[in-house]
């Protein structure tokens, strides 16, 4: 079956209202279509079958890093639901665990990778002791996310599969429980859940339309990315016409960082979606670009605007939003480009604006803005850093072409429909 047959077919079964028929069919996909071979990540368990733990966290450039114990030594670890357990090279050489298999994985760009999965006997978090849980091993430890934020590890959805997780940045926690009773969901209704591949990965259908029959997106909840939603190509070329979606523009170039640091350049679009609707919060007028992943993604953003709440047990999501964001309009001014990174450099992603595409390109390295040199940021000055100035008043850039030749630009903010 061809790629696009797989997602005729797979939105489909929307229709079926069967989710034992969906799960079935998810599970066929991942082990067809994304041609996954990893068989040992959900292995484990807690040394006590009840527990409930509240979780410091530090929320630093939308990552949710929390303190985690191994041999009894402290280290700092990103959970990261869209993804697997991992531990960098350094905590590798350092804990020297056993070794268990060798398997290719995919990160959000689809690059793939082979990597080692060793097996963590004993690591805690809180009072939880979790015992045999598997661990990808990053082979280079200057990757971007290690080193930028400083962290040994993630913290993945195989691990947290038996659990309930909630987030609260209000009150900087996350409490992790084996049961729902044990936290207090008042008479909050879940969206289900559909749990699926060897990871955990949860995956939830949220609606598009504001009005009419509902017009669905199938997400993964990913606390891993950053923003509040990615819309993947499958799912705009299938709900263009079905949903109001207002297309911005359109560029080739690159913007997503994967696990494995290459820009992977593509033809995407910037959308702005009217009305969305995830557990009780409706946020409006959403921009998203769209991205060369398989699937749509919920993100970290999503924790800025209230309480979210995963049971692994019961597959069931909630949000609680706060009470001022229920219905929370996104008004940030959009510039007519988009950067990312290349050799180390700030270069221009996406030419969005059509005023600026024989002017602009993609590769084009960022020397100066506003009088400030940032030529020299480092890649993790450049993701943790805001360059842009405040406000929506044109200013001044200067860029290096490919062919080593400086210009500069006026830029201006882009005005969206509101």
């Amino acid at each position: 079956m061809s790629k696009t047959n797989f997602w005729e077919f797979f939105f489909t079964l929307e229709l079926t209202n069967d989710p034992q028929i969906m799960k079935k069919f998810i599970l066929f996909l991942v082990l067809t279509h994304l041609g996954y071979g990893q068989t040992h990540f959900n292995q484990g368990k807690t040394a006590s079958p009840i527990y409930s733990t509240d979780i410091p966290i530090e929320f630093i450039n939308q990552k949710i890093i929390i303190p985690v114990k191994i041999e009894g030594k402290m280290y700092r670890f990103i959970v990261d639901t869209g993804a697997p357990n991992s531990i960098s090279q350094k905590l590798f050489n350092e804990l020297n665990p056993e070794i268990i298999d060798e398997i290719v994985m995919r990160d959000a760009n689809n690059f793939e990778n082979t990597q080692k999965l060793a097996l963590i006997k004993k690591l805690e978090i809180g009072t939880i002791l979790f015992e045999n849980s598997p661990v990808l091993v990053n082979k280079d430890d200057e990757n971007i996310f290690y080193k930028c934020w400083e962290i040994d590890g993630f913290i993945g959805s195989n691990l947290l599969r038996n659990s309930v997780i909630q987030f609260n940045l209000a009150n900087n926690t996350i409490i992790l429980a084996n049961d729902i009773e044990q936290l207090c969901m008042e008479d909050t209704k879940p969206t289900k859940i559909v749990f699926f591949d060897n990871q955990s990965s949860p995956f939830i259908w949220v609606n598009l339309a504001e009005k009419g029959p509902k017009q669905q997106d199938f997400v993964l909840i990913d606390t891993g990315m950053y923003g509040i939603y990615d819309m993947s190509l499958h799912s705009y070329n299938r709900l263009k016409e079905k949903i109001e979606i207002d297309l911005l523009n359109t560029s080739d170039g690159a913007s997503i960082i994967g696990s494995f640091e290459k820009p992977l350049q593509s033809k995407q679009h910037r959308l702005q979606i009217p009305h969305m609707k995830v557990g009780d919060f409706t946020p409006k007028n959403t921009v998203t670009i769209t991205t060369p992943s398989d699937f749509s993604r919920i993100g970290a953003e999503l924790l800025n605007h209230g309480i979210m709440t995963i049971d692994y047990v019961n597959e069931g999501f909630y949000f609680n939003p706060n009470s001022e964001t229920k219905e929370f309009n996104f008004n940030e001014p959009l510039l007519g480009f988009s950067r990312t990174l290349m050799n180390n450099k700030s270069v221009v992603g996406y030419v969005w604006d059509e005023s600026l595409k024989n002017k602009l390109h993609y590769g084009d390295e960022i020397i100066e803005i506003n009088g400030t040199n940032i030529s020299n940021l480092s890649p993790c000055e450049f993701l943790m850093k805001k360059t842009y100035p405040k406000g929506q008043k044109p200013f001044n850039m200067i860029f290096k072409s490919s062919d080593g030749v400086p210009f500069s630009l006026k830029i201006k903010f882009d005005s969206i429909k509101k």
